[in-house]
Order: C-alpha cells, then sequence, then structure tokens
C-alpha cells in the first residue's frame, strides 16, 4: 500500500470514527434525554384541587419534552429573553392616581373582537403582573395577553410606579412585600367591571407581589382566581442561589443593571429624598446589594433581613383564601427546588403547586426553535379557562 492509499485509509477510518462517535453521542443523549429528562409535571395539593387540575389542564397529564439543546435552567432562561417573538398588542393605557399623589398605569386589552360571546362589562378579565422591571411590552407579557385574548378574556396589565408610561411623582418604587398599588388596581377594575368574573396571574417578582396581596387579604380580595411563575418562594434561599458564581455573571448582574437604570433614570426625583444614599446604590451589582442601599431605605426596613422576611412566600401558603395555582421549574436559578413548599402545599385545599423538572426561570421552553408560546404559557393558558368556563363554583363544590 504506497503512502497516498494509507493516508486515504487512514482519512476515511477517521472519518467513519468521528462520525460513529457522533452517533453514538446523540443516541446515548437521546437515551439520557427520553427517560431521565422527559417527566410529567409534579402536582402538589389536595386530591380535591388536584383532580380538578387534572380534569380540565391537559398539560398537566403530558410529560414534558424541553427543547432538547437547551435543558438546563441558565439555558432556558437566557434562551428564551434571545429567541422569544414578540406579538402586536393594541393597548388602552390608563394612568392611576395613588392617595400619596403618585401614579401607575395599566395597560388594557378590552377585546371587543375576540370577546364578542361575552357583555362588555361581564367579560372575564385577566390581571397580568410582569416580573423584575417588566412591562407590557416584554415577550413573555404580550404571549400572556395573546392568550387571554384567544380565550374571548380581557387582558390588562398592572405597571409598577415609574413603568408602562407612568410619571415617578414619588420617591417610591416597588417591592416584592409592597401590595398597596396592586390592590387599589384590583379595586379599579372591580368598580370598571363589577360583573366580570377576575383573575390576577404574576411572574416571577409580579408573582411575589400577587403572593402576598392574597395572604395578606385572604377571603376579603375581590379576585376569584389566581395564578404565579416562577415565583421565589423563600427570598434567603433564592438570594444565595442568584449570588453563586455563574448565576451571578449570567442573571445577578443583568438584573442588577436593570434596577440601577430604573434609579438613574428618576435620579432627580431620589436625589432629594436619600442622597448621599443614593450614589451607594448606583453602585449595586447584585439584587442584594441593591436592596440593601435602596429598597430597605425606600420601604423603611431596618435591613435587608427584614425586608426579606418580609417578603417571603414559603410560610404564607395557609394564608391564601382562594384557588390559586403557582408554576415552578425543579431547575430555576432563582427560585430553587429546594425552596419551593411542597409540604405546605400539599395540605391545601386553595393553592396548588406545579414543579417540572426542567425549565429554568420563565422557560419552560418545548419546541426545537422556541419563537412562540412556551409550556407555561400553554398551561396559563388552560388554567384560566378552566376557572373561568369551569367555573369558580363547581372548584368550591368539590372541595
Amino acid at each position: 500500500m504506497d503512502s497516498s492509499n494509507k493516508n486515504g485509509t487512514f482519512s476515511r477510518i477517521a472519518q467513519w470514527t468521528c462520525l460513529s462517535i457522533a452517533i453514538l453521542s446523540s443516541g446515548g443523549y437521546a437515551i439520557y434525554y427520553k427517560f431521565r429528562v422527559v417527566k410529567k409535571p409534579g402536582i402538589y395539593t389536595s386530591p380535591q384541587f388536584r383532580q380538578f387540575l387534572l380534569s380540565h389542564c391537559s398539560s398537566l397529564n403530558k410529560e414534558y419534552w424541553p427543547t432538547a439543546w437547551c435543558v438546563g435552567g441558565r439555558l432556558q432562561t437566557i434562551a428564551r429573553v434571545l429567541f422569544q417573538s414578540r406579538p402586536q398588542q393594541p393597548y388602552r393605557v390608563e394612568l392611576v392616581p395613588t392617595p400619596d399623589g403618585g401614579e401607575f398605569s395599566l395597560h388594557w386589552v378590552d377585546n371587543e373582537a375576540h370577546g364578542n360571546q361575552y357583555h362588555k362589562k361581564a367579560r372575564p378579565t385577566v390581571i397580568i403582573l410582569p416580573g423584575l422591571t417588566g412591562y407590557s411590552r416584554c415577550g413573555y407579557v404580550l404571549h400572556m395577553v395573546d392568550s387571554v385574548v384567544k380565550l374571548g378574556y380581557r387582558a390588562v396589565v398592572f405597571h409598577n410606579r415609574g413603568l408602562g408610561g407612568a410619571k415617578l411623582k414619588t420617591p417610591y418604587t416597588f417591592s416584592a412585600a409592597y401590595t398597596e398599588d396592586f390592590n387599589i388596581a384590583v379595586k379599579r377594575v372591580k368598580e370598571h367591571l363589577p360583573e366580570a368574573p377576575l383573575m390576577a396571574a404574576g411572574t416571577s417578582l409580579g408573582g411575589m407581589i400577587l403572593f402576598n396581596y392574597l395572604a395578606k387579604h385572604g377571603e376579603q380580595t375581590q379576585l376569584n382566581a389566581a395564578f404565579t411563575v416562577s415565583t421565589p418562594w423563600n427570598v434567603f434561599e433564592s438570594t444565595k442561589n442568584i449570588e453563586r458564581p455563574i448565576n451571578r455573571i449570567l442573571l445577578n448582574s443583568h438584573l442588577a443593571r436593570n434596577l440601577r437604570k430604573g434609579v438613574k433614570d428618576h435620579i432627580t426625583m431620589f436625589e432629594k429624598h436619600y442622597d448621599p444614599e443614593i450614589s451607594l446604590a448606583l453602585k449595586a451589582n447584585t439584587i442584594r446589594e441593591f436592596d440593601s442601599k435602596f429598597t430597605t431605605k425606600v420601604f423603611g426596613y431596618e435591613n435587608v433581613n427584614q425586608y426579606y422576611e418580609d417578603a417571603c412566600l414559603h410560610n404564607k401558603v395557609q394564608d391564601v383564601k382562594i384557588p390559586t395555582v403557582c408554576l415552578n421549574a425543579g431547575d430555576d436559578p432563582i427560585s430553587p427546588m429546594h425552596a419551593l413548599p411542597i409540604s405546605a402545599t400539599a395540605q391545601q385545599d386553595n393553592v396548588a403547586l406545579v414543579v417540572t423538572h426542567y425549565g429554568g426561570h420563565l422557560g419552560f421552553l418545548n419546541s426545537f426553535w422556541p419563537r412562540g408560546k412556551t409550556l407555561w404559557h400553554t398551561i396559563f393558558s388552560e388554567v384560566v379557562d378552566a376557572f373561568f368556563q369551569r367555573g369558580i363554583v363547581e372548584f368550591r363544590r368539590n372541595r
């Protein structure tokens, strides 16, 4: 065999070897993916509530197949931000004044075109609370609104002060434990629409505000049902997790930068009340540093630990008195699995905790090219329709 033939043979052997390794590797991953990654969600609540959800939410009966090329929690979290589309929505903006001279905004989609089967004043309505510094034009919020509209219902996006076109007229922004503005929003919507069934859905920080509101108001709330997704339950554990080196680089620093920007955008207002402390907040590199230098000052806490204790949800499950579905992923880098109140919700008639093994933070991607709605949007849509169509009465009758 001459040298040219030898080289050709070795080249072909090398090519086949690489191809074989690739096939074996992909086959091995496919086996791992099918038997270790693909699983049905866990549902932790009373038997009656569990049966209600399984009867009316088909996605909870199915295995979740995460996007195969980004299974991990961090990848899911980042990929959703990078790839998700933004369906257009024509919002009607309402500025709502607050008793202390401030204001916040509500963005309405009245849905006259898709919701003709309902009388205008009786059309079921969902109030949506975006996540940290989120607003009505974020991709995941637009897909929530799109889901609500296609079901024939009305959507209202609640914005914290200084967001969504509202001017910041007071030196107050928002916190996970501050629920007064949302309480005003609920009353405002109910005043406009006294006949409409009313539900709220909160994402991440918005879910914390919503859940704290539900725990505080108990049976006095004017909401009929609620939904949360990717909500941090134990703020101390969430803070520890997001301050781990990789999470700090990929997630924490980005979120802290968004918070600093919110202060910079209204620096004149804050300098009047908090200078020189405000300069320290502008140097914060993590959420905890920002909360320590800014949030605690704005809302009158002695220190950041006191604020986090007030914001925690895991010890308030028993205080929620309306049917509430909470969706979390076991690999969420911001709301870790070990901090989820599984044992607490398993004993509750009103609160159901749904946990997927994978999904990240507001990720739950489930297609090869995740541009549109994700699994959590599908579950959200099914839960909303279950409560509005099957009725809160049915849920309570079967408890």
